[in-house]
Formats: structure tokens, C-alpha cells, sequence
């Protein structure tokens, strides 16, 4: 019959933190991820050449000389975009229906943000409230700050089209002017983001003048749209994994360790039931050799209580380092599941924008 050893404690312990310690590595790109939200694959470009734009000579049928605003487009994935807005833009003009604002692509796909705004006739002046801003223009804006031309109509003459997120919209010049059209959806040709894109301002009327301050140009790459916030969830479900596997080792290792104690515990019992048969066998003994035969029964069996105790405190102190792995593998397996969770919310929100 093949002899059951105890489980070392000191190889255990050793063995269990290999095994936790392979758990936090599995999760450190997690763990050590810095606080906040991910950029969630925008690039963000910063507008150069403001400046007043020109006047133009007289109102129709030709703009002044346009004022040119350019962003220098590098490092952004070629293919597809998955998104184009416009973001900040500040400027000051006191008549809105003058301006046009276009934005246009280094393959010279192009789309207006608003232009002529509130003229729905070829020679209307349209509207006359104030530009200021700052403005962004998006396809994700809110349905309440969406409509352009509606905001301009709502604001008295002389005062200033509100701040806020609005959809690119139709240039004006006839009775469907000013429906919101995707900002995007004009550049989806462009099979090369990089390169100098120009946000152009042209003043269709003379009287009232205006300049540009600030604009900035963000896009996202169908390739790289959110890659950074898939990568922590990749990471997190990782570490899970790991967590879990630690976890069922652990719990493993641990009822190995209470089979193992049970069984010490009732070697002692018959170890004690053996030394009692011994004492009392030796007591009813009357000398010579079968006392001498008793004593020597006693004593095997005394000697080999002294190991099934031995054999306990080992299994009694095994089951309380199991239990101590078993414990930590779990909280490692908490923390893992709360950063898996936190990943897979950043990554909903990312792709939500």
C-alpha cells in the first residue's frame, strides 16, 4: 500500500503565490491602466491661420476672398473615417446669413457646416442674428442643439446663435435650405485622412464684418475607432480567466488539504484506540514474557501516536495556508471581475460618442 505524504506547507505556499502572482500579471494592464477616460481613437488636430475674413464687395452673386483655416492632418490610419467633427470653432461676425463655412478634405471632398443661414431664396440676405460660439458641429448632436437654423431664427436680430453641438446643414438659397446632412457621411471617399484639410469662410455680402479665432478638427478612423478601450477589456477578460483558474486551484488545493486533515485526525483517534488496547493489555499481563510482549505493543503504539499528532499539526497548518490562498485568489478574482466590468462600460461609452 502506497503511503499518503502530507502537502509541504512551505511548497504550497509557494506554489500558490506562482500561481496569484501569474493572476496579477495577467491583469497588470489593468490594474496599473491610469485613471480616466480613454480619447477613444480621436485625433485631434488644432486649426491654424485665423484671421478676419474679407468682406465681400457687394451682396451677390460673388463672396470675398476666402479666409483659409488649416489643420495639419499625420498619423491617422488610412481607410475609411468613422467620424469628422469640427469642434470649438469661435468667431465673430455680425450678420450669420453672410457666412459660409466649408469644410474640405486633401482629396477635395468637401461639405458645408452652414452657409447663407435662413436664406430661402437665391438673393435672400437670411439671417441677421450674431455668430460667436464656441461652436461644434457633429453628427452626434443633441436633437435639442441640433438644428442650426433653428437656433438662429430663435434669437432676436443683433444677438448671438448659441453656443453648443449642431448638425452640419444644406447651404441656403432656396426653400429647402438648412436640413441637417452627416458631416461624415461627405468624407467616406477619402481613402487618406492625412494631409492639410481647410475649414473656408466666405462672406457673401459687404456691410457687416467678422473674423475667426479658434477651431480644431477631430476625426476617428474606422481601423482604430475605440482600439484603445478594446484593448483594456481584451486585457481584463484575460485576467479573469486567469483569476478564475487561481481561483478553482485554490479551492482544489484547499479540499485536498480537509480530505488530508480528516484523514490525520482519524489516524489519532485509532492511534489513541491502539494505545488504550496497549495499556490495558499490559496491565492484565502477570509478568515475564507476555508483559515484556505488552510493553513493547505499548510503546509501538505510543510512538506511533506521536507521529499521527505530527501528522495532524502538518494537515492542521495546511488547511490554514489553503485557506489563506484560497481567500486572496478570490479577492484577486473580485478585483479582476470589478476592472473587467469598468472596461467593458468605458469601451459601451467609447463606441457611444
Amino acid at each position: 500500500m502506497t503511503r499518503s505524504h502530507p502537502i509541504s506547507s512551505r511548497r504550497l505556499r509557494r506554489g500558490l503565490a506562482l500561481f496569484i502572482g501569474v493572476v496579477l500579471a495577467a491583469g497588470a494592464v489593468v490594474l496599473d491602466a491610469p485613471p480616466g477616460r480613454a480619447t477613444g481613437g480621436w485625433h485631434v488636430f488644432p486649426g491654424t491661420g485665423f484671421g478676419p475674413i474679407p468682406d465681400a464687395v457687394a451682396c451677390a452673386p460673388s463672396p470675398g476672398t476666402p479666409l483659409n483655416v488649416t489643420f495639419n492632418v499625420v498619423g491617422v490610419a488610412q481607410g475609411a473615417l468613422a467620424d469628422v467633427r469640427v469642434t470649438g470653432l469661435t468667431m465673430s461676425h455680425g450678420w450669420a446669413g453672410d457666412v459660409v463655412a466649408r469644410l474640405i478634405a486633401p482629396n477635395g471632398a468637401s461639405q458645408v457646416l452652414f452657409g447663407r443661414t435662413g436664406a430661402v431664396a437665391p438673393a435672400g440676405g437670411g439671417d441677421d442674428s450674431n455668430l460667436a460660439g464656441p461652436y461644434t458641429f457633429t453628427d452626434h448632436a443633441t436633437p435639442s442643439h441640433g438644428g442650426w437654423w433653428e437656433a438662429a431664427g430663435a434669437v432676436d436680430s443683433g444677438t448671438q446663435v448659441p453656443a453648443g453641438d449642431y448638425y452640419a446643414t444644406t447651404i441656403g438659397g432656396d426653400p429647402t435650405s438648412g436640413a441637417p446632412v452627416s458631416l461624415t457621411g461627405a468624407f467616406t471617399g477619402v481613402s487618406n485622412p492625412n494631409g492639410t484639410w481647410t475649414l473656408r469662410f466666405t462672406d457673401g455680402c459687404s456691410g457687416s464684418v467678422g473674423s475667426v479665432s479658434a477651431a480644431t478638427l477631430e476625426v476617428r478612423a474606422a481601423s482604430d475607432i475605440c482600439a484603445r478601450e478594446h484593448a483594456d477589456v481584451t486585457s481584463a477578460q484575460t485576467a479573469v480567466a486567469a483569476a478564475t483558474g487561481a481561483v478553482t486551484a485554490a479551492t482544489s488545493a484547499k479540499a485536498t488539504a480537509d480530505e488530508r486533515l480528516a484523514a490525520a485526525r482519524n489516524a489519532v483517534r485509532k492511534a489513541k484506540k491502539a494505545v488504550r488496547k496497549a495499556t490495558h493489555a499490559l496491565l492484565v499481563s502477570h509478568g515475564g514474557a507476555a508483559e515484556a510482549k505488552a510493553a513493547r505493543a505499548l510503546a509501538t503504539a505510543k510512538a506511533r501516536l506521536a507521529r499521527a499528532r505530527t501528522r495532524l499539526a502538518r494537515a492542521e497548518g495546511t488547511v490554514a495556508v489553503t485557506g489563506q490562498a484560497l481567500a486572496d485568489a478570490q479577492a484577486a478574482a473580485a478585483v479582476a471581475a470589478a476592472h473587467l466590468a469598468d472596461a467593458v462600460e468605458d469601451e459601451a461609452a467609447c463606441r457611444a460618442e
